[in-house]
């Protein structure tokens, strides 16, 4: 298997070389280059890895891009962020940056100040590192202080290219191992077919504990690694350094024993490094209650499994803040340059390993889940040290919680604004029960405000635990009863599910559309818990759409089967907002006739043209659009045309009517191009209606062409048709007009000829800018390229995009990628992607 083919068949994170800026070459030595580069979207230094050529470079990279993916992530380990493509076509693999080198050259620069504590420590993180790895299956079979790094003083294991998991067979064989022979399995040396296994990498274990001691690289007198091979086959090790303590000596010495089968295993050495650091720091009062065991359970799970832990002294600029319910903390994460919150947990002591196992477990996959746009992120966990408690690490909300929000803002709120915090909480919600999560605890101070953007927070991860029981379910009703299930004031054994979310839900949707906080003018939970034992809820306000007060009445129905799903109240939002936007350009807001008049007024400065109506015949109709309606007819002499009647004439503001015919004006003035749809004028129906006189071009639209053709087409056919809907946009663009509408539907193909079309009177109901063209190109981009439409909107809302499938040139790749950015500003313009087009053209026999 090739690298690329690898990476093409898994999902493994892919990431556009152009991210990446500021390179310099920081190592060349062994198998490979590695350069730093900052990741421009992160804000991080990371080291980009390309392998040096020989006849085991793809299967090193292959081998380390596996073991990478199956290791994931452990504080100890350095963290694999994904794959990119250089400039010359290479694969690099994207690496944790370690701000302080490697351990060899750490040791050199710090051992004179370094503390026997000091060492222990790092050497109980390098181990723990190992025991992780073991504990997957999977051999280092290459450790030594050149393959360490040190970030923020913490151990990092490194380079899995010769890494192979202990029930398989090597992908590269130990007789390729050279260059490090005073950290080599000396069984090596004995038998040049001997397989490393665990108890190798703990052997090189004891030779990194032994350099720790010295400071200084194992055998440093020797001239050369013959010497040094020879030297350890005959028996030699190291001498003591003067100082060590003893029971240290005694472990090293274990762990490089020349019989495999007494050295012990990894947790084994941990266990006994805990012992040294108990003895080697300063003496502290243990007390061995159930509150220190299950802190103890937790830390250890969290170390041996991959969950984000992010060292306490990496935030700085402390400041508390009072959400009301629980204290937290804001903080600034200096590697990462985000404001952050950090917000303290307890670990339940009656918690055994089991439990605290599930939990671990479930913050992981919450973690996982919580990058969705209108979930607030959860980067990890950090230990106050000083306060000895765990922290939770989230995004810190710029626009404050919704109830703050809104108490600010209701005012200037227009209902669009109200319809956009709603539709966001909703889709972060259908996400979590998407996902099989219940939020259980939602209402608008666990609903954040980023950048204008609603996202729900406060997952309560820690409280869902494997011992989890209906009465803890509702233990929590007394927090916030207004948002809470009915249900649970009158069983207290109910056990909420995704219809409990759905009514806490409806409530906030009435929150949003009145500004202040449901039951406002009840001063005790008893009495609002009561109110809604009752049956009660609170009154719809003034000027709430119809729709909008049934919508959060049937979510906060007393019966929960009555309570829609989250899609079906997804659905019926969109509805609403189409529905505002129809509202908001109501025909009692314009004249009568204005289009008319406009258009008259247009005709006699001669700015449109004007065709007599007799001058066409046997219309026949095409289509019938919201708007409008499209007929083929007869032009006296012209031959056939196409006559888009506005069947609504008043249906809209007075400015959208402006901004329609002054583009017609456009147009009118446009020279021809071979890929815009000509636009001759415009007549008037007997009835009063004007037509639109365009081009009749072939009624076959892209998204048709190609499912019916695409199995016959060559690259150069997909590229050909790739230009010409691309110099289309550039015409337009030039002339400062953006399409806004630009899909396969839009472009028909006439003769294998791309003609762009569309130009409709409810297109300017939408947003219309170049840079959305562009982001739609891409999609068109993509469908040339698969034959097939963009799968799922959602996906594409979601900020997630299209996946492309495997086999197309990179370069086209990374324009489809380039033009569908979730930021306008990096997305390119038409000129660029009409230069890479030329360029794929003149490569393209490549990938015929």
């Amino acid at each position: 298997m090739l690298v690329k083919e690898l990476i093409g068949n898994t999902s493994i994170n892919k990431i556009p070389y152009y991210e990446f800026e500021n390179f310099i070459k920081i190592s060349d030595i062994g198998f490979c280059y590695i350069f730093r580069a900052e990741w421009k979207n992160c804000r991080i230094s990371v080291a980009l890895k390309s392998l040096k050529f020989n006849q085991f470079s793809d299967s090193i990279m292959i081998n380390e891009i596996q073991i990478l993916r199956s290791i994931g992530y452990h504080p100890h380990i350095n963290t694999f962020y994904g794959v990119t493509e250089g400039p010359d076509n290479e694969i690099m693999i994207v690496l944790q940056y370690a701000n302080n080198g490697n351990l060899r050259e750490y040791l050199k620069n710090n051992f004179s100040s370094l503390q026997w504590d000091d060492k222990i420590r790092m050497a109980k993180e390098i181990t723990q590192g190992v025991l992780y790895l073991h504990n997957k299956n999977i051999v280092h079979r290459d450790l030594h202080t050149r393959n360490i790094l040190v970030h923020d003083e913490k151990m990092l294991i490194a380079d899995f290219g010769l890494s192979s998991y202990s029930d398989n067979k090597p992908i590269i064989p130990s007789k390729s191992i050279v260059g490090m022979p005073a950290y080599t399995e000396p069984q090596y040396f004995l038998n040049p077919s001997y397989t490393y296994d665990k108890k190798s990498d703990i052997y090189s274990l004891g030779v990194i504990f032994w350099e720790l001691s010295s400071g200084e690289p194992p055998f440093r007198s020797f001239t050369s690694i013959e010497a040094i091979a020879i030297h350890i086959f005959q028996g030699h090790r190291e001498k003591h350094v003067k100082g060590t303590p003893s029971q240290y000596i005694e472990l090293y010495e274990k762990c490089w024993d020349v019989d495999p089968s007494k050295r012990p295993e990894a947790k084994a050495v941990l266990e006994e490094l805990d012992h040294m650091i108990s003895i080697t720091s300063e003496p502290i009062d243990i007390n061995r209650n159930k509150e220190h065991v299950s802190a103890n359970l937790f830390e250890s799970v969290i170390l041996e499994h991959n969950v984000s832990y992010i060292e306490h002294n990496q935030f700085t600029e402390f400041m508390e803040i009072d959400d009301g319910i629980s204290s937290v903390h804001k903080k600034y994460w200096q590697n990462t340059e985000l404001t952050v919150f950090l917000k303290r947990f307890v670990v339940d002591i009656n918690l055994d390993a089991n439990a605290i196992q599930e939990l671990v477990n479930k913050f992981k996959h919450l973690q996982r889940l919580s990058f969705h746009q209108n979930i607030n992120n959860l980067y990890g966990i950090t230990k106050d040290v000083d306060n000895q408690c765990y922290m939770t690490v989230q995004l810190f909300a710029n626009g404050g919680n919704l109830r703050d929000y809104l108490k600010k803002n209701n005012k200037k709120l227009e209902w669009s604004n109200k319809y956009c915090i709603a539709k966001d909480i909703g889709h972060g919600l259908l996400f979590l029960h998407n996902n099989n999560i219940i939020h259980k605890n939602l209402h608008s101070r666990n609903v954040l405000i980023h950048d204008g953007r609603a996202v729900i927070s406060d997952l309560g991860w820690e409280k869902q635990t494997a011992a989890e029981t209906s009465a803890s379910d509702s233990s929590r009703a007394d927090k916030l009863p207004e948002y809470i299930d009915p249900q649970c004031f009158r069983n207290f054994e109910y056990k909420r599910d995704s219809k409990s979310d759905v009514y806490s839900y409806g409530v906030i949707l009435w929150e949003i559309s009145s500004g202040i906080k449901p039951f406002a003018m009840y001063r005790s939970k008893e009495a609002i818990i009561i109110r809604i034992f009752q049956g009660h809820r609170e009154k719809p306000i003034d000027g709430t759409p119809f729709q909008y007060v049934n919508l959060y009445q049937q979510c906060w129905d007393d019966s929960p089967a009555n309570r829609p799903e989250m899609n079906k109240v997804l659905d019926i939002l969109d509805k609403l907002i189409l529905s505002n936007q129809s509202d908001s350009i109501n025909p009692l807001m314009v004249d009568e006739k204005l289009l008319n008049r406009l258009f008259e007024g247009a005709i006699s400065t001669q700015e449109i043209n004007y065709h007599d109506y007799n001058e066409f015949s046997e219309r026949e109709i095409i289509t019938k659009k919201v708007f409008s309606s499209l007929y083929n007819t007869s032009w006296k002499g012209r031959g056939i045309m196409v006559l888009e009647c506005l069947d609504i004439n008043e249906d809209f503001n007075k400015e959208t009517i402006e901004e329609f015919i002054n583009t017609l004006k456009l147009f009118q003035k446009l020279d021809f191009h071979a890929n815009i749809i000509e636009f001759y004028g415009v007549t008037k129906d007997p009835n009063g209606y004007y037509n639109l006189v365009l081009q009749s071009v072939g009624n076959m639209n892209v998204r048709e062409y190609l499912q019916r053709y695409f199995s016959k087409l060559t690259w150069d056919d997909k590229l050909l048709a790739a230009k010409e809907i691309a110099k289309g946009l550039e015409f337009l663009h030039e002339n400062n007009i953006p399409h806004g509408d630009v899909n396969s539907t839009n472009i028909l193909v006439d003769d294998g000829k791309m003609i762009i079309t569309g130009f409709h009177l409810m297109d300017l109901l939408c947003k219309r800018d170049k840079r959305t063209d562009i982001y739609n190109l891409g999609l068109i981009l993509w469908e040339l390229y698969s034959g097939r439409p963009p799968e799922n909107s959602n996906s594409i809302y979601e900020g997630e995009g299209v996946v492309m499938m495997a086999h197309a040139p990179s370069q086209y790749i990374e324009l489809y990628k380039l033009c569908c950015d979730i930021d306008p500003s990096k997305r390119p313009e038409i000129r660029t992607i009409l230069n890479i087009l030329d360029t794929l053209s003149n490569n393209v026999r490549n990938f015929q």
